[in-house]
């Protein structure tokens, strides 16, 4: 698998965590709790504000009835009492960033990975592999990699090159 398709992955691990995280709530004197959360492929309604349309859906369901309900990402905030859509909107976020990346984490982890088999064709410090390995984690948390991680990596990336056309 490539690398930034293993951050991906932990990337979405973290949902089932964070819908456990959200708690039962009350809606409507009942007790409900956040089982789900799914991208429509059509449009739908919001079972709470009868809003039309929506393509977010966050699943809710009755603790004592298992009755279900697809609820919007406003209603969701409302009935919760919390910023579950913010959370989802920055999951899409890092998403997204984590995929613009893609180069960076594999060429990144392709270093990392050469110097841990003692593979690499040129030297890297101790401190140079710390860096790297602060960058990689930067990304796989979704976010961008800073200038100077790129000038680090470019650099490394082109001795590697060049040692290899040698």
């Amino acid at each position: 698998m490539e690398p930034y398709k293993e951050c991906l992955e932990k990337l979405e691990n973290s949902i089932p965590e964070y819908i456990k995280s959200v708690g039962s709530f009350q809606w409507e004197n009942e007790t409900f709790e956040l089982i789900g959360h799914y991208i429509s492929p059509t449009y739908e309604k919001c079972e709470v504000c009868g809003h039309y349309p929506i393509k977010e859906i966050f699943l809710i369901e009755n603790t004592k009835t298992k009755e279900r309900f697809k609820v919007g990402n406003r209603c969701i905030d409302k009935i919760t009492n919390q910023k579950i859509s913010k959370w989802f909107r920055n999951y899409y976020k890092k998403q997204k960033t984590i995929i613009k990346n893609k180069k960076w984490i594999n060429a990144v982890c392709g270093i990392l990975e050469g110097y841990e088999k003692g593979e690499l064709p040129v030297f890297v410090s101790e401190k140079g592999i710390q860096r790297l390995q602060r960058m990689l984690e930067r990304m796989c948390k979704g976010l961008n990699p800073t200038e100077s991680q790129k000038r680090l990596a470019s650099y490394y990336a082109e001795k590697i090159v060049k040692a290899v056309e040698r």
